[in-house]
């Protein structure tokens, strides 16, 4: 893995896995500084201390950062963003969203990791990239669940999919999800465990339906 530091000045010190300017070869770029200010880049994540230039800021609030039951050590959350939240908080903040293939993630190291022990950042660099995939968004899912449902609906005039969605919806009971509905919120943040965010639930399946039955004008 290589990741790019923008911003450290004289204590950065490059090696085999830190460059110390933009790199184009880096699987991750840390901005300090907030100078990245396009996502022409080839990093699938950027964390950065200033991502005004690249995503919109919903609030700054300072909190811990949570991947599964894990909470990292290494970097702190420093705001929301607008958008598909791909890596939360400990209290659910969406710190990290995935725009444009990439993850941008407002938040940034404690030098004493960046400068002096570096290898517990670089593994949890390694946890953020393999549990927060860029590839799936929310309107990825809305799209292979409105298909889905039209498929069904065609064959059958009755469409599972949505009857498990709105059922969902009522109870939030996700024992009752197939696995293939289950997979598809999961990969979004939608459900995370026996955890529902549910005014995502109720954005995807109103998107969904939109889709299923457009107005008529």
């Amino acid at each position: 893995m290589k990741i790019a530091i923008l911003g450290l000045g004289r204590n950065c010190i490059p090696n085999e896995v830190f460059s110390c300017e933009y790199d184009g070869d880096a699987n991750v770029i840390i901005d300090l500084i907030g100078s990245l200010k396009s996502l022409s880049v080839k990093a699938q994540l950027i964390v950065s201390s200033n991502p005004e230039p690249l995503v919109q800021v919903k609030r700054r609030v300072v909190d811990e950062i949570a991947i599964g039951n894990s909470v990292l050590r290494t970097l702190i959350g420093l705001g929301e963003l607008d958008g598909d939240a791909v890596i939360k908080g400990v209290r659910g903040e969406a710190f990290g969203v995935s725009v444009s293939g990439k993850v941008v993630l407002f938040a940034r190291p404690l030098l004493i990791y960046l400068v002096h022990d570096s290898e517990p950042l670089i593994n949890e660099l390694k946890l953020l990239l393999n549990n927060a995939p860029p590839s799936v968004s929310i309107e990825d899912v809305i799209r292979e669940l409105a298909s889905l449902i039209i498929s069904e609906r065609r064959s059958k005039k009755v469409s599972r999919t949505l009857a498990y969605l709105e059922e969902f919806l009522q109870d939030n009971d996700v024992s009752k999800l197939p696995p293939y509905i289950l997979d598809l919120l999961t990969s979004v943040g939608a459900v995370q465990g026996d955890r529902v965010n549910r005014e995502l639930i109720e954005r995807i399946i109103n998107e969904v339906k939109t889709r299923i039955y457009p107005r008529r004008g």
